[in-house]
């Protein structure tokens, strides 16, 4: 893997009013993926950062998802006007 969102898909994402990140719980650390996420994006445009955005969390459901103590988890230490939201 490792190609990139996709220079279609960013232009894309640079319509949007705000920015939904999925993760997968699963992941051995899913918290990377939405660091990865972010430097794309603010590597194509630093502003994208800026707008609203809605982290969601799924597969919280199996043993394995990565489910820490509010003040411990790394996905709490996101931007400021993210809004972390973790659903099965």
């Amino acid at each position: 893997m490792n190609r990139g969102l996709g220079i279609q898909f960013l232009k894309h994402v640079e319509r949007c009013a705000a920015l939904l990140f999925l993760l997968d719980l699963a992941a051995p650390e899913p918290w990377t993926h939405l660091e990865v996420l972010q430097f794309e994006l603010s590597q194509f445009n630093p502003n994208l950062l800026q707008r609203p955005q809605l982290v969601v969390g799924n597969k919280l459901d199996l043993p394995q998802a990565k489910v820490m103590p509010f003040t411990s988890n790394p996905l709490y230490r996101v931007q400021k006007n993210s809004i972390p939201k973790f659903v099965s």
